[in-house]
C-alpha cells in the first residue's frame, strides 16, 4: 500500500510508520557521495596527491650546475618542486616564469669572454617540456640572476649537509 504525503512517496508498513521509497534512498546517496567526493578534489587534491594542492601544474625539476671561478670548482645540484615545502616550490617556480627560462637560447655568452668567471647551466623540465641553458657570469641576464643564486644557495647548503 502506497501513499503521498507531499512530494516524497513513503511505504506503509500498516502501522501508520512511513518509509522513504528506496530509489530515493539511493539517489540521495549518490547525491552525497558525489557532492564530497567534488569538494575533496577541488579543495584539497583529495589522497592522490597529498603533498600538492588540487590545481598545481606537474612537478618542476631543475639540475644546476656552476663551474669556473678562480679555484675552478664545480657546484651543483638538482631541485624538484615535489620534494619542496609548498612555498619554497611557489617561489622557486615564480623564478622560473620570472627569468622566463623556457623561453631563453641556450647559450648565453658574452661576445668578449673573461678568465677566470662563472658558467652556468640550468636545465629544467615540467610538464613535457625540457629546456636547457648555458650561461657566463658576465652575460647573466637580470631576470636570469635571482635564479641562479638561490640555485647555487641550495647546491651549497645541500654540501654543508653532506660534510661531516
Amino acid at each position: 500500500m502506497e501513499r503521498r504525503r507531499g512530494n516524497l512517496s513513503t511505504f506503509s508498513t500498516g502501522r501508520g510508520c512511513g518509509l522513504l521509497h528506496p530509489w530515493r534512498v539511493l539517489r540521495r546517496i549518490f547525491s552525497a557521495v558525489v557532492i564530497t567526493l567534488t569538494h575533496c578534489i577541488i579543495l584539497s587534491g583529495c589522497a592522490l596527491y597529498p603533498n600538492r594542492g588540487a590545481m598545481e601544474a606537474e612537478p618542476l625539476k631543475i639540475s644546476f650546475e656552476q663551474t669556473g671561478g678562480m679555484a675552478g670548482l664545480r657546484v651543483a645540484t638538482a631541485v624538484d618542486t615535489a620534494a619542496l615545502p609548498p612555498e619554497e616550490a611557489q617561489k622557486l617556480r615564480q623564478m622560473v616564469a620570472d627569468a622566463d627560462l623556457f623561453n631563453l637560447p641556450a647559450r648565453i655568452v658574452s661576445p668578449r669572454p673573461q678568465p677566470d668567471r662563472f658558467q652556468y647551466k640550468l636545465q629544467a623540465q615540467e610538464s613535457g617540456r625540457q629546456h636547457t641553458v648555458t650561461v657566463s657570469e658576465e652575460a647573466m641576464p637580470a631576470g636570469l640572476a635571482p635564479l641562479v643564486k638561490w640555485l647555487g644557495d641550495e647546491a651549497r647548503r645541500k654540501m654543508r649537509e653532506k660534510s661531516p
